[in-house]
């Protein structure tokens, strides 16, 4: 919730910033599709991406926009729309709910490339005033640690662990949590209600 209201914000003041969404798959809650993610991957994903981020690419879809607003009605909604499905077509992540908040759409982008994420934010950098930028990056939880890669959601709000073999060491605690006493409460308030 605040993360949207945040976006709204940027999006309306059209403040010079540049948000990073870390799509890391990982939610509080688990949630799965029977055909999982689907993620762009390869060449041609990695070269519309850095298409988008080019500065070329930029100043020629807004001076598109800038001629179809001057010839007005149908042609610059036919126009808008176009623009809509091609970057759909470039990127099927729902880019179109970040470009009604206000905010230019980057992405996907592999968040493990290093060198694809230089390039992408140094011409972020480079535009000349481009209000709120928002780059999704699409990474994967615990890259890099195998004990997280093997178990990833065991790896979401670690207590002491052993670095060697991910292994964590929970200790029980003697309070109870807050979910606990809320439901020992409303529980004892169900028995005395009539």
């Amino acid at each position: 919730g605040q993360a949207y209201e945040a976006m709204n914000n940027a999006g309306y003041l059209d403040a010079n910033l540049v948000v990073v969404l870390n799509d890391n798959k990982q939610v509080s809650l688990p949630t799965a599709t029977l055909d999982g993610p689907a993620t762009p991957v390869g060449a041609l994903s990695s070269a519309l991406t850095k298409l988008q981020a080019s500065t070329k690419f930029r100043k020629l879809r807004e001076a598109a926009k800038n001629i179809t607003k001057q010839i007005g009605g149908q042609a610059h909604e036919v126009a808008a729309k176009v623009d809509e499905y091609a970057r759909g077509m470039i990127s099927a992540s729902g880019s179109t709910l970040f470009e009604e908040l206000g905010l230019y759409y980057i992405g996907p982008v592999d968040g493990h490339n290093i060198e694809d994420l230089v390039t992408i934010f140094e011409k972020v950098k480079a535009m000349p005033a481009p209000g709120p930028v928002l780059i999704h990056l699409v990474t994967e939880k615990g890259k890099g640690y195998p004990p997280a890669e093997a178990a990833a959601d065991k790896m979401h709000g670690v207590v002491k662990f052993d670095p060697t073999t991910g292994q964590q060491f929970k200790t029980k605690s003697s309070t109870l949590s807050y979910t606990q006493y809320f439901a020992e409460s409303l529980i004892r308030e169900a028995e005395v209600d009539d």
